[in-house]
């Protein structure tokens, strides 16, 4: 796999961020929809049997879904459908913070 940085531009809500976990996973999908798994590139194909590994060496996996705002609902409910097939329960997506409005 290659390593590299995606450049993702997290869509912007008011939230509180979510806890550290120790076993969690990053998913990031960027705006040209390159994927990585924890900054590592992966093919489309092979999301949902890496997945599938990671699940079965730790049943509490969590999936940060990591998507650019540009992305359309679909591929990122595509995404969505992939982890869940993969075995993991848990997917938190993560967004940009920003302060909110009074």
């Amino acid at each position: 796999m290659l390593t590299r940085t995606l450049h993702i531009d997290l869509p912007k809500v008011s939230a509180n961020a979510p806890e550290a976990r120790d076993h969690a996973v990053t998913v990031s999908l960027d705006a040209h929809g390159k994927l990585a798994i924890d900054g590592h590139d992966i093919a489309p194909e092979q999301l949902e049997p890496t997945l599938r590994r990671i699940a079965a060496r730790d049943d509490r996996t969590v999936v940060n879904l990591r998507s650019d705002q540009s992305q359309p609902f679909g591929a990122v409910a595509n995404l969505l459908a992939k982890i869940s097939h993969a075995g993991i329960a848990h997917v938190a997506v993560v967004t940009a913070n920003v302060a909110p409005r009074n």
